[in-house]
């Protein structure tokens, strides 16, 4: 609390955790753990001399670890309310130790009222651990689960999660500029020869330029009955349409931002008295909005009605609120000003609207964001992210089997990238590559990835899809890394070891285990995993195991015991080992 009247408070900093001492010599072993996007672990402050953060709920979860040589310590914030908040590790390199701190943006600090208290909105927790990323992801787990957006339960338990994109094949992007680019989308399918996937209309596909007329999609470039027509062709295929949605902006340009009086009902103000406008690839400029007001709301939710209930498209696609923190300072919009949970309540409501007002038209109906947003798990289906290159997938240690994630890297076609994302269990695709696939263009990667897509379709879906990740496998042999090398829009393909495996416990109890060779080498390795860990798979357990492959399908490979299992085995070029393990007694 303030001492003072005339003082209050903007940002509150708790905990400030100074002399934080290296757990490795000269911190050389140390790393980081940012959990942005899917969870990446970074050399340490110390080593790298730059401080190293993330601000939450952009993007990320409420919990970062320091670790080193089997140790760890863990800081977390526990708030279900989803306030906003700066996570920030910083070296002192004289005294050879880290600060780490919690920054809170105390809610409605820029009112003319001045902020006089603050309570935590949730525990704040810290300690020392056993373990690496993984051991960290399942204490945050504990308490994750019981927050609201997990309250409907695992996608297989849930009632309003649509079965079809729980078993989805693939995302693909194809604009519908004109009626002949369905073809395309036909082609991949084909190709792919997978009884669903998403198509997911970007760009050209609603307007004549790139968000020109935002809001104002509809009707369509091609028309109205020539566009619900393609949607009905699409789907006729087991293409499902998604189009794409610029949640945030509205043309300035257009008539109706004028007429609604659109900046000022609207518009997130800026602390500086103005409303924020970008070209976001359009001739025009566009404004931001603030997703907490009335009219803002209603202009999606009727775009969002349009779009399902007289197009009959099968979801939709939202674009930057859940990767983004912003702050409004319009006193006439009825909200907080700015801080706290000013931002991601505006947008939860937003999308919880959508969703309960669509879902009447279709009960089928996903939807869906950019970057994975832990706090929208409830009203969001699945979310768009990058993160191939994740050497800690924390995001999906912790939710798989709640949400799913797709995306991967754009425009990149090596074994690591497509293989990996698979591996991981993110839903395949939507990386801008697959009409290459499917063409031949990229030469003999199209077969390699529609192996993949086909061992996730017919073996792979209880684990890959929403099954719980179990401890990865740990790898060893005379294994080469193999190089990164230039790649794709937004990162670089990855220097990797040659071989990857992933492990996963389905619903029913079985595990699943999968292997990728990445290299055009065939290689022996020898894996090691402990079944009785998480999957409660004691050596006392007889487990029939069976394989998965493209030429020849599921077959009997024996039976194992339980516990910690260890086995050699080959791996061809560009491979894949698919294990279920079951119990038969």
């Amino acid at each position: 609390e303030v001492r003072e009247e005339s003082l209050g408070l903007k940002t509150v900093t708790f905990p400030l955790v100074e002399g934080i001492l290296a757990l490795t010599g000269g911190a050389e072993n140390d790393q980081v753990l940012s959990t942005h996007r899917v969870g990446n672990l970074e050399a340490s402050p110390l080593v790298s001399g730059d401080p190293l953060g993330f601000m939450y709920p952009a993007g990320a979860m409420q919990f970062t670890i320091l670790m080193g040589d089997g140790r760890g310590l863990y800081f977390a914030e526990e708030d279900d309310r989803v306030n906003r908040k700066r996570f920030d590790w910083t070296p002192d390199a004289e005294r050879g130790t880290l600060t780490f701190t919690i920054s809170h943006p105390v809610l409605n600090w820029g009112a003319k009222e001045l902020v006089s208290g603050y309570e935590s909105p949730g525990d704040l927790v810290t300690g020392p651990f056993q373990g690496d990323w993984f051991d960290a992801a399942r204490i945050y787990r504990k308490w994750a689960l019981t927050t609201p957006w997990c309250r409907k339960g695992t996608i297989h338990q849930r009632q309003d999660y649509p079965r079809w994109l729980a078993e989805l094949g693939y995302w693909a992007s194809h604009p519908l500029k004109q009626e002949g680019d369905i073809d395309e989308a036909f082609e991949t399918q084909a190709f792919f020869d997978l009884p669903i996937s998403i198509c997911k209309d970007y760009r050209n596909g609603m307007g004549a330029y790139f968000h020109d007329n935002n809001p104002e999609y509809l009707p369509p470039r091609l028309g109205s009955k020539v566009y619900a027509q393609l949607v009905k062709d699409l789907q006729a295929k087991g293409v499902r349409m998604v189009p794409y949605v610029i949640g945030y902006l509205w043309n300035t340009a257009t008539e109706s931002y004028r007429m609604e009086d659109a900046e000022r009902r609207g518009g997130i103000l800026m602390e500086q008295g103005i409303v924020p406008v970008t070209w976001a690839g359009s001739h025009d400029l566009s404004a931001g909005m603030c997703p907490a007001t009335d009219l803002w709301r209603k202009k999606l939710l009727d775009l969002s009605k349009e779009l399902v209930g007289k197009y009959g498209v099968d979801g939709i696609y939202f674009d930057y609120f859940t990767n983004h923190t912003e702050d409004c300072f319009n006193t006439d919009h009825g909200h907080p000003i700015a801080g706290g949970d000013f931002w991601s309540s505006g947008v939860h409501g937003l999308y919880e609207q959508v969703r309960r007002e669509c879902k009447k038209l279709n009960p089928e109906l996903m939807l869906c964001g950019e970057e994975t947003a832990e706090w929208c798990i409830d009203v969001l289906d699945t979310t768009h992210s990058g993160g191939v290159n994740s050497n800690a997938p924390v995001y999906f240690a912790v939710y798989h089997g709640y949400t799913q994630v797709f995306g991967g890297i754009e425009n990149c076609t090596t074994p690591q990238t497509l293989g990996r994302w698979w591996l991981m269990g993110a839903q395949s695709g939507e990386n801008n590559v697959m009409p290459g696939l499917a063409t031949g263009a990229v030469g003999e990667m199209g077969v390699y990835y529609r192996n993949l897509l086909r061992c996730n379709v017919a073996f792979a879906h209880p684990y890959l899809a929403y099954g719980e990740m179990l401890r990865p496998p740990q790898i060893e042999g005379d294994l080469p890394v193999l190089p990164g090398s230039a790649c794709g829009q937004y990162q670089a393909a990855f220097p990797v070891k040659a071989i990857e495996g992933s492990a996963w416990q389905a619903f029913d109890g079985s595990v699943g285990l999968f292997f990728l060779n990445y290299d055009t080498r065939e290689h022996e390795f020898t894996w090691t995993t402990d079944l009785n860990e998480f999957a409660g798979l004691d050596k006392s357990r007889k487990l029939k195991v069976t394989g998965w492959s493209g030429d020849k399908g599921e077959e009997a490979i024996g039976v194992w015991a339980g516990g910690v299992v260890k086995k050699t085995m080959t791996i061809g070029p560009w491979g894949l080992i698919a294990l279920k393990l079951e119990v038969t007694q």
